[in-house]
């Protein structure tokens, strides 16, 4: 048996070759994310330089931005730096809807203007139903576990061009991985039940369940 591992050990090795991939330069970007809500608060903006895909560090934040939040009728917000790339309002102030908004940063003498944005009108969610389906215990294949998710009435304005994201939350904390993120659009629905079979999202007995509905724009 040794010998025959052996042998197909070395065929194994003797089959390698080594590919090195010639990446292009990657491009120096300063990166803004940020969102307006009909929420009274501070809006967090971040603001950070992009890195070489081979960079393993962590994200590169930007210090020393001026920034604001311009409103289409006139008002301005003022922000300022806090830790990881993070600019508050230095004061709480609310979107209204079907208002525009827009980003100004001023970073090593490049301002950067987003363009104007409106915040859209709200969608009001309706009946709330918890459902649930049965799935093996991954502890235990023999057993069935219950397994509980959130089931919502939530009907789209005919006509409107509109978008959706949707934020789940287990006892508090949110849903954050990739594959969590949920977002869509009207194109398929207008008019009608916004489509939420969101199975892949788990409750157990005990668990505290909150869904956010959010109307965002394009």
């Amino acid at each position: 048996m040794r010998a025959l591992f052996f042998i197909s050990l070395i065929i194994l090795l003797g089959c390698e070759e080594v590919v090195i991939v010639d990446l292009p330069q990657s491009q120096n970007l300063i990166v803004i994310e940020g969102w307006v809500a009909d929420t009274l608060g501070n809006h967090p903006i971040r603001i950070t330089r992009s890195k070489p895909f081979s960079d393993q560090e962590q994200i590169a934040p930007i210090d020393d931005a001026q920034v604001i939040v311009q409103s289409r009728s006139g008002q301005v917000f003022a922000y300022s730096y806090t830790p990881n790339g993070i600019y508050v309002s230095d004061f709480e102030y609310q979107g209204i809807a079907n208002s525009e908004y827009r980003i100004i940063a001023l970073i090593d003498s490049l301002e950067i203007r987003s363009e104007w944005d409106e915040l859209p009108e709200k969608v009001e969610v309706g009946n709330i139903r918890v459902e649930s389906f049965e799935e093996n215990d991954p502890d235990n294949p023999n057993q069935q576990i219950t397994i509980y998710y959130p089931k919502l009435n939530a009907i789209d304005p005919e006509g409107i061009a509109n978008y959706y994201r949707w934020l789940f939350f287990k006892n508090d904390e949110v849903f954050n991985e990739p594959e969590a993120i949920t977002i869509q659009n009207d194109r398929l629905f207008d008019g009608n039940v916004i489509p939420n079979n969101f199975q892949s999202f788990g409750y157990d007995v005990g668990d505290d369940m909150t869904v956010q509905l959010m109307t965002i724009s394009r």
